[in-house]
């Protein structure tokens, strides 16, 4: 298959205008977006990677750094400066690049799943809010606060590594934290499985019921990290290459108490007459 080329012109995008090529292959889109331009294909082309070179002569096209997230559907790559002009093309599998995280969020309201969004800027998502901490861009998921009494899972089994386009080369590690009002540490429970696999199972009132704050919603937001490591395909491969994936959201109506979350994490067994009352809540048997 050849690859798809775009040639960039800066003032084509100064004038607010955007660009799709066709070749054989899936459509690639560039188009001004915050003062920077945007890349977005479609995601059913998985095993594609964006690459630019500033010669069409040359031979060493270079993967561009930045990762793609899920915006509407379409793979979306952002922060290209506005100078950055060049040529681009979508490269089939065997690029050097980093993982891509596909996450999809199932519960009782979304059955069939529904895409769960990263950004690489504050201002991608015009109709979600995000903020940068700690140098990570976090995202409040639009279904945010979810209902505590439904199971949720968070499946990751559609990232790839764009060495295979697969994911059979990927170390998956998730990482839950605590809202900033409960200090914002690593959390874990027996209750939540799967921290390093591809699916994250969070049961049933396995997070405690916390009020939220009028004004400051974040202040009760749970973090979720989803860190991709990719290993090296034979011994002689390059070290491994990490992506980093994160967004927030609220849990409410859980009929787990904050006080009996904390008792239930220094104990080891419960029962109904147990100083742990609520077999979730006990310390995971997983490493977080």
């Amino acid at each position: 298959m050849n690859p798809l080329r775009l040639a960039l012109a800066c003032t084509l995008f100064l004038l607010g205008h955007s660009w799709t090529t066709h070749a054989a292959g899936p459509p690639l889109t560039a188009a001004l977006q915050n003062n920077t331009i945007a890349f977005t294909w479609p995601t059913n082309a998985a095993f594609f990677a964006l690459q630019y070179t500033t010669n069409l002569s040359a031979t060493n096209w270079t993967s561009v750094s930045n990762s793609p997230s899920i915006v509407n559907g379409q793979f979306t790559v952002t922060n290209i400066a506005l100078n950055a002009s060049g040529f681009y093309r979508l490269k089939t599998c065997g690029i050097d690049a980093s993982p891509v995280a596909a996450v999809t969020m199932v519960n009782d309201d979304y059955p069939a799943g529904i895409p769960v969004y990263f950004s690489t800027s504050p201002t991608q998502f015009p109709d979600t809010t995000c903020t940068v901490e700690n140098s990570a861009v976090i995202c409040t998921l639009p279904q945010s606060p979810l209902d505590a009494s439904y199971e949720t899972t968070f499946d990751a089994s559609q990232s790839i590594d764009p060495r295979s386009c697969t994911n059979g080369s990927l170390d998956f590690h998730w990482q839950l934290f605590k809202p900033i009002s409960q200090g914002g540490d690593l959390y874990s429970c027996l209750g939540i499985t799967g921290n390093h696999s591809p699916i994250l199972h969070v049961p049933p009132d396995s997070l405690p019921n916390l009020p939220d704050v009028v004004g400051d919603e974040f202040s009760t937001s749970w973090r979720f990290k989803l860190t991709l490591t990719r290993q090296p395909l034979d011994p002689y491969a390059t070290a491994p290459q990490s992506s980093v994936a994160w967004f927030r959201l609220r849990y409410l109506g859980s009929r787990l108490t904050l006080a009996m979350s904390d008792t239930c994490q220094s104990q080891t067994n419960a029962c109904p007459t147990c100083p742990c009352t609520t077999t979730n809540a006990l310390p995971s048997l997983e490493t977080p």
